[in-house]
Order: structure tokens, then C-alpha cells, then sequence
């Protein structure tokens, strides 16, 4: 099982144990991107008119129903360690962050079984 361990401390979610720099990239877009903000990014995955966007960190790239999350500041090649995943996926996993992060549990478990990511909060 690949993991990535956030923990909350001073207000925020940081990155606190990491096993996987493609899924870094998930954890990132959460703890620098979406953070509170899951309605803006959900409107943006689910309008067809849309298919690029950037934040703080990431880039997100739509290429029919997969979405691709990257470094936007990235040395060298900006797809070499992207994610690449379903857009419906994305979805039900900005909705587990939005039910975890006004939950605010101690830490958040990014982990990848078998190919599904999930969400779990630890108090």
C-alpha cells in the first residue's frame, strides 16, 4: 500500500510522511490548492467548456473524463510524476476532503490500495 501522511498543525494540513511522488501531487493540490475550496475546483472538473486550470501549486489538465494534476512549477518535464486519474474519481475524493477537513481530524491518510485512492481521517 503506497500512503501519504498529512498532519494538522497551525491551522493548516502539511505534509508529514510521503511514499509516492505521484500522489504527492494529490496531497499537494489539497493542502495548497483546494483546502476549503472543493465547490470552485467541482465546478470547474464538471464544466465541458473548461480544461485547464492552475492554482498555488498544481495544474489540472482534462482530457475527456481523466484529469491530470501536476506541478506547475516543476523542473524539467511537468508530466514526468503527474496523476492521472478519472474526473469522477477526483470528484468523490474532493467530497471525502471537504467531510474530512471540516471535520479537522489530527491527520489525513492519502493512501493508494489496488489501484483506489482514499481518504481517511485520524483523530
Amino acid at each position: 500500500m503506497i500512503f501519504i501522511r498529512l498532519r494538522f498543525r497551525e491551522g493548516t494540513y502539511g505534509l508529514a510522511e510521503s511514499h509516492d511522488k505521484k500522489l504527492n501531487k494529490l496531497a499537494f493540490f489539497f493542502t495548497d490548492d483546494v483546502r476549503s475550496h472543493v465547490a470552485s475546483f467541482k465546478s470547474w472538473l464538471l464544466n465541458p467548456l473548461l480544461d485547464y486550470t492552475a492554482s498555488n501549486y498544481s495544474f489540472l489538465e482534462k482530457e475527456g473524463d481523466t484529469v491530470i494534476i501536476g506541478d506547475q512549477y516543476a523542473v524539467g518535464d511537468p508530466y514526468e510524476y503527474c496523476l492521472e486519474l478519472p474526473i469522477s474519481d477526483l470528484i468523490q475524493l474532493l467530497d471525502q476532503w471537504d467531510t474530512l477537513y471540516k471535520r479537522k481530524p489530527k491527520e489525513i491518510i492519502i493512501k493508494c490500495e489496488n489501484g483506489k485512492i482514499v481518504l481517511e481521517g485520524i483523530d
